[in-house]
C-alpha cells in the first residue's frame, strides 16, 4: 500500500485546497488512483497467496476476517479471549486477514522457544508494524528510526537507574498515602463497596508527573470531586486510536485528513485527547527550558531532564513525554487494581501480604525491594491480568515459526496472555492464583516463559519502576484495610474485563475497605 498511500495523500490535499481543476489535472489523477489501485491490488494478492497455508478463520480479499471477528461477541472488547479462542480452534499458528491496508496478522502461541525469536532476533523482528503505531506518540514504543531510538532509550537511562529510583521512592509513597486517605473516605461500611479503579489511575498519574517531570497534575485531586481532567484525556486518547485501528488503512488515512467538523466521534475523542497532552508536554518543555536558559539546575533524576539532556527538540520530546505518561500510569494502575481483587478473593494471600509489610515504616526503598511476597503478589496478577494481552512485531525476513514458514512483511503477533495460562508451562493449576510460583521471579531471575514487559533491545524500559510503584502501592493499602469483595448487589463479580491497550476492569473496580482493626 506504499503507492497508493502516496497517492491517497496527494488526493486529499488536492481536494482540500484546489478551487478549480482542468481536465488534464482530472485524467492525471484520475490516472494516478488507478495505478495506485493496480498496485495495492496486485500486493494484497501476493499477501493473501504467502499465507495460505497458514490456517485461520474465513476472510474476504477487501473486508478481510472482519465480519467473522464481528460476529464474535469478544473479539473487540476482549481481544486477549478471542485470541485464545483462535488458537483453540487454528492451533499454535495462525492467520487473521486485515481489512484492505492492514495487511495479516500471525498470531503465534509457544511459549518459550517463540518468545526468544520475537523479542531477541532483532533482525527479523526489528520493531513494532507502522499501521498499528500510527495514530499513537512517535515516542519510544511507536519510534522506527533505529538510530533515534537507541538515543532516545539511552537518554532515558539515567532517569530509571537503581538511583533514581531509590530517589523516587518517597514521592512514590506520598501519593500512595494520599490515595489511601481518599479510599478510607470513600470506604463503603455496607456491602457495595468503594470504586478503586478511577481513583488507582488518578494516583499513579500523579507518580509519574512528580518524579518524572517534578509537577503536580493534581489528578487525584480532582478525582475526589469527578475525575481528571488528564485521566480522562488519556481514554479518549485511547478509545480513538484503537477504533482508528480497525479501519482499512486508506480510509483511515482519509478521515485523518478530514476538517474537524466531519470527524466522525471516535476520531474527535481521539483528537481532543491528544491536544490535552499535546499542550500539558509543552508547558513541561518550555518550563524545563526556561530553567536551563536561566542557569537553573535540573533534577538530578527526572524523565523530563534526561530528555532536556539529550537535547531533543520539542516534537521529539512531546512524543516521549506523552508516551511516558500514558504507558506509564494505566498499566500500573490496572495490574494494582487486579492484584487487589485477587487478595480480596483470598485472604491467606491477603493475611501473608499484610504480615510482610508489617512495622515496615517508613517503606523506603530498602524496606520496599524486600518485600518478597507482595511482589509475587504483583507478578501473578499481572501473569493472570496481563496489562499487555498481545505483543505485536513486524517480521522483516521470513522465519520460521512453531514449524511453520512466516513470510516477511505480516505482522507476527505473541499471545502474552495465553502463554501465561498455559497448563504446559505452568501445570494444571496454571488458572490458579498462586504467587508462590514466582519466588524466582521476585529474587531477580526472569521468567522467561511468558516476558509480561516483553524482551530483547525494546524490553520496557520503566519495568523496574512500575514494579516499585506496584509494591508500594499494594503494601500501603494493605497496611491500611482489609480488602473484602463486594456483596452480589454491587454488580458483576468478577468483574468483566475490557481490552483498549491494556487490560482493565470494564466498568471500574469495586471493593469493600475496612480499616484495619475495625470489627464488623
Amino acid at each position: 500500500w506504499d503507492v497508493s498511500d502516496l497517492l491517497c495523500d496527494r488526493m486529499v490535499r488536492s481536494l482540500s485546497t484546489a478551487t478549480s481543476s482542468s481536465n488534464a489535472a482530472l485524467l492525471a489523477l484520475g490516472a494516478g488512483a488507478a495505478v495506485g489501485l493496480a498496485w495495492a491490488i496486485a500486493k494484497r494478492w501476493r499477501t493473501l497467496r504467502s499465507v495460505q497455508h497458514i490456517p485461520g478463520p474465513p476472510h474476504s480479499f477487501i473486508l478481510g476476517a472482519l465480519p467473522t471477528m464481528r460476529a464474535s461477541p469478544s473479539w473487540f472488547s476482549e481481544r486477549h479471549r478471542f485470541v485464545t479462542k483462535l488458537h483453540q480452534d487454528y492451533g499454535p499458528v495462525a492467520k487473521v486477514v486485515l481489512p484492505a491496508g492492514r495487511g495479516v496478522a500471525v498470531y503465534v502461541y509457544e511459549p518459550s522457544q517463540v518468545l526468544q525469536s520475537i523479542f531477541h532476533n532483532a533482525k527479523a523482528f526489528p520493531q513494532r508494524p507502522l499501521g498499528i503505531m500510527a495514530d499513537l506518540p512517535n515516542g519510544l514504543l511507536a519510534l522506527r528510526d533505529e538510530a533515534k531510538w537507541k538515543a532516545h532509550r539511552q537518554a532515558m537511562v539515567p532517569a530509571l537507574s537503581t538511583a533514581a529510583l531509590r530517589e523516587y521512592q518517597p514521592k512514590i509513597q506520598r501519593r500512595a498515602e494520599e490515595l489511601c486517605h481518599l479510599l478510607g473516605q470513600r470506604a463503603d461500611r455496607g456491602t457495595t463497596g468503594a470504586e478503586v479503579h478511577k481513583p488507582m489511575a488518578a494516583a499513579t498519574l500523579d507518580v509519574i508527573g512528580d518524579v518524572g517531570f517534578g509537577t503536580d497534575l493534581a489528578a487525584l485531586r480532582d478525582s475526589e470531586v469527578g475525575s481528571s481532567e488528564y485521566v480522562d484525556a488519556g481514554e479518549d486518547l485511547m478509545f480513538g486510536f484503537i477504533r482508528s485501528v480497525m479501519m482499512p488503512w486508506p480510509v483511515a488515512r482519509v478521515v485523518r485528513a478530514l476538517p474537524h467538523a466531519l470527524l466522525p466521534g471516535f476520531r474527535k475523542r481521539l483528537e481532543r485527547g491528544k491536544a490535552k497532552y499535546t499542550n500539558l508536554a509543552r508547558t513541561l518543555y518550555d518550563r524545563e527550558q526556561a530553567q536551563k536558559a536561566g542557569g537553573g539546575e535540573a533534577a538530578r533524576h527526572s524523565f523530563i531532564s534526561a530528555l532536556s539532556r539529550a537535547h531533543l527538540p520539542f516534537e521529539e520530546a512531546r512524543d516521549e513525554i506523552i508516551t511516558l505518561l500514558l504507558a506509564g500510569h494505566e498499566t500500573t494502575a490496572n495490574t494494582v487494581c487486579w492484584a487487589l481483587h485477587l487478595l480480596a478473593e483470598h485472604p491467606e494471600a491477603q493475611a501473608r501480604v499484610c504480615k510482610e509489610t508489617e512495622g515496615v515504616e517508613p517503606l523506603g526503598y530498602d524496606a520496599a525491594v524486600k518485600l518478597t511476597y507482595t511482589r509475587c503478589v504483583f507478578y501473578e496478577a499481572l501473569r493472570l491480568y496481563p496489562t499487555v494481552p498481545t505483543v505485536a512485531r513486524h517480521a522483516a525476513e521470513p522465519t520460521e515459526l512453531c514449524g511453520v514458514q512466516v513470510p516477511a512483511g505480516v505482522t507476527v503477533v505473541y499471545g502474552v496472555a495465553a502463554a501465561a495460562k498455559s497448563p504446559a508451562e505452568w501445570g494444571p493449576d496454571a488458572l490458579d492464583f498462586r504467587p508462590d510460583r514466582h519466588l524466582d521471579d521476585a529474587a531477580g531471575a526472569p521468567d522467561t516463559r511468558w516476558n509480561p514487559f516483553g524482551g530483547g533491545p525494546r524490553k520496557c524500559i520503566g519495568y523496574k519502576l512500575a514494579e516499585l510503584e506496584a509494591v508500594t502501592f499494594l503494601a500501603t493499602i494493605l497496611r491500611r484495610f482489609d480488602v473484602l469483595p463486594p456483596g452480589p448487589e454491587a454488580g458483576a463479580h468478577p468483574p468483566a474485563e475490557v481490552t483498549d491497550i491494556t487490560l482493565g476492569p470494564k466498568e471500574g473496580l469495586r471493593l469493600r475497605l475496612r480499616p484495619r482493626g475495625v470489627l464488623v
